[in-house]
């Protein structure tokens, strides 16, 4: 006997109460996650002013007059880190596709907590450079394991706030390492400490990291349509009609935002084949119970989607459902100028940081700041980078093709920031403290170039090929960054650093009006070639549902638009 109490259909889901679900469910996960991931890199920073650099040799004094100091030791060991972020970047974006990405961050997490919490055993130089290394090459998983998890649980549209969100946790958790190595430092340098002070940093942060590991893999679920390892009702948990959801409306991730006509016909389309596949299965099979679990999404604009996704094994960017890898899409994408645009503004960025985290403390005490204050006073370039991430990929949000405007625009407080520390004034330290506060907004060019990026390639593979590229420039950046700073050059305000600064925003500009260009000729190109196919409304629906359906990449799909 067929039960008379209807389950909840997939039309009584709310999607925006979803969104808010998902939001609280990742937001926190991913910003925590990426902030321990800054947070265990950038301590050596800390450490720098409080006894690494003696303990461990990294700073060498050579014979003269005067003297000369080298932290040629110290920017090595700064560099090793992003040389095994660059070695793993490729495998890890692949991997983390291949495998559960719950499983995979999470025990990618505690791992490299284990490693930062054993750091105070090391005992020279050459062991701190090892250790760099294989913390890079363990924490390359996370960035384009985040961006996956980005793509598949939200629209394009949705995409730059929720990227700025979690990437904005390198400002705010630049504020908590700030605060939490005052504290640890100050400890430390007390007489009577048992450890180093600098061993302090490490211990905690280590030991903190490996907790949030765990955490990580318990909570996060799997995918869109997965679950998590352990379940909460309310907060991880969701309902088969909720997976449906979830999935079915990120359909505008690979044919571009559909519009009214397109949904009733998706409507129709998926209604009609379950009506059919209904009847079929009312003939071959007997009537019985029915659950919440047999409910059949029939309301839901692409009805049943989850399930042909399964059986096609398409897009994890769609679905959130694991592929093999797809060899096509890889030659594609290394075909694909927009790919190498990418890779050479992650690197002309980044190479920003090197005066912001490797030699941040050690800048400021340059102005004339003991090591403790220096600490204390990077704080606020935290709130700058958080607050400039956040305004511009609100902006993002309400402003349609906004993008390369903003980041253009958010190039020029970095050109202003290192021009006064370069050429200020140092007597009066408000001056070159001032410029060092404006150097942190680099982060938002780079949130905004990955926006550009996860918003203008469609097909899983390609993604994950691009999301490599992208922090394989981000590490040559960074890799190139700590060989510009000099001590010598404390005289001479760093010129080396910040002219380098300056040239690398300047060049960042030059190449995002070179992308504008690209993606606007592509747009006029396909819009003008699907004008003379003339294709019937019918055709349309047909091409669309196939590129959702076959994963199909943005260079295959010519109903794909690029977004600036």
């Amino acid at each position: 006997m067929v039960s008379t109490t209807a389950a909840p259909s997939v039309a009584a889901v709310s999607e925006r109460r979803l969104l808010w679900k998902i939001d609280l469910l990742l937001m926190p996960l991913m910003t925590i996650a990426y902030g321990l991931q800054f947070y265990d890199k950038a301590i050596l920073a800390s450490a720098s002013i409080f006894g690494i650099l003696k303990d461990l040799e990294l700073s060498v004094v050579h014979p003269g007059t005067p003297p000369k100091t080298s932290l040629e030791r110290y920017s090595t060991a700064t560099s090793a880190f992003y040389w095994g972020y660059l070695v793993a970047a490729l495998p890890m974006a692949l991997l983390v596709q291949r495998f559960r990405v719950n499983v995979f961050l999470g025990c990618a997490i505690v791992l490299w907590g284990i490693i930062v919490i054993l750091t105070p055993a090391i005992a020279s130089w050459r062991g701190l450079i090892a250790q760099r290394f294989f913390l890079g090459a363990i924490e390359s998983a996370v960035s384009p394991g985040f961006v996956l998890i980005t793509r598949s649980w939200y629209k394009r549209s949705e995409q730059p706030l929720r990227l700025g969100i979690w990437y904005s946790a390198t400002g705010l958790f630049s504020i908590f390492s700030g605060l939490v190595n005052y504290g640890l430092g100050k400890a430390g340098s007390r007489a009577g400490a048992k450890l180093a002070a600098w061993k302090y940093m490490f211990l905690f942060a280590g030991s903190l990291t490996i907790v949030f590991g765990v955490v990580m893999l318990l909570l996060l679920p799997s995918a869109p349509t997965g679950d998590a390892l352990v379940r909460i009702p309310g907060y991880n948990r969701f309902s088969p009609e909720e997976k449906s959801v979830a999935a079915g409306r990120l359909r505008s991730n690979v044919t571009g935002e559909l519009n009214e006509d397109d949904v009733s016909t998706l409507r129709a389309s998926s209604s009609a084949d379950h009506k059919e596949a209904s009847l079929d299965e009312h003939a071959a099979t007997p009537p019985k119970t029915q659950t919440s679990e047999d409910i059949p999404p029939t309301a839901l604009p692409t009805a049943g989607l989850k399930d042909k996704l399964a059986s096609l094994n398409v897009s994890a960017a769609t679905s959130g459902i694991r592929e093999r890898w797809n060899v096509a899409q890889i030659k594609e994408a290394l075909l694909d100028y927009k790919l190498y645009i990418f890779f050479l503004q992650a690197t002309s960025i980044y190479i920003c940081n090197g005066g912001v985290t490797a030699f941040g403390a050690y800048i400021i005490r340059s102005f004339g700041y003991t090591s403790l204050r220096s600490i204390i006073l990077q704080t606020p370039g935290g709130a700058t980078t958080a607050v400039s991430i956040y305004i511009s990929t609100v902006v993002v949000l309400k402003v349609r093709n906004s993008r390369s405007v903003l980041l253009i625009l958010t190039c020029l407080p970095v050109i202003a920031g290192a021009a006064m520390i370069w050429k200020g004034d140092w007597s009066n330290r408000a001056i070159p403290l001032a410029g060092y506060y404006l150097l942190p907004i680099f982060g938002a060019p780079f949130v905004l170039m990955l926006s550009l990026s996860t918003a203008n390639i469609a097909g899983s593979t390609k993604q994950s090929i691009t999301s490599a590229f992208v922090f394989a420039g981000y590490n040559v950046g960074n890799i190139i960054a700590p060989y510009l700073t000099l001590a010598s050059e404390a005289p001479i305000h760093y010129r080396r650093t910040f002219v380098a600064i300056i040239t690398c925003m300047a060049i960042t500009v030059v190449l995002t009006l070179v992308l504008d260009a690209g993606l606007w000729w592509q747009n006029r190109t396909r819009r003008a070639a699907r004008e003379r196919e003339a294709k019937t409304k019918e055709e349309v629906d047909e091409v669309k549902k196939r590129a959702i359906l076959e994963d199909w990449t943005d260079g295959q799909n010519p109903y794909f638009e690029y977004a600036y």
